[in-house]
């Protein structure tokens, strides 16, 4: 029998920990304090692709993410209320900040096809 710490209980632990006991052998522990943030911060909000942290492997990972949860959501009998896609919404003050994004967001749908549509809109169409 193999043993297995997962410290933390959010959507990554959580994950970890349902795909390990689908294998008899492993024996799986999570450890999470009641305190946690990431989670609670993120609401369930699973759209990295607009995110300028420079952290390379967190974009691939949580990117990663976008592409697993639909399944997880079959893999674990889980209702189909437990994901539904809704769409990122994303402002700016500025015409070039905006731009900026919709730059990124256009680069980043090659490797991201999830991401579906990308739509701009402006104040004048409502």
């Amino acid at each position: 029998m193999t043993k297995i710490a997962i410290i933390g209980g959010g959507i990554v632990g959580a994950t970890a920990a349902f795909y390990l006991v689908q294998t008899k052998d492993n024996q799986v522990t999570v450890f999470d304090e009641p305190h946690g943030q990431a989670t609670r911060a993120a609401a369930g909000i699973i759209s990295p692709w607009l995110s300028k942290r420079r952290n390379q492997k967190w974009y691939r990972l949580a990117n990663a993410g976008t592409q697993l949860y639909p399944q997880l959501v079959i893999d674990a009998q889980l209702d189909q209320r437990a994901y539904h896609e809704v769409g990122t919404l994303i402002t700016r003050k500025t015409d070039v900040k905006l731009d900026e994004l919709w730059q990124l967001a256009q680069a980043r749908l090659q490797s991201a096809p999830q991401m579906k549509n990308i739509v701009r809109w402006s104040p004048q169409k409502n």
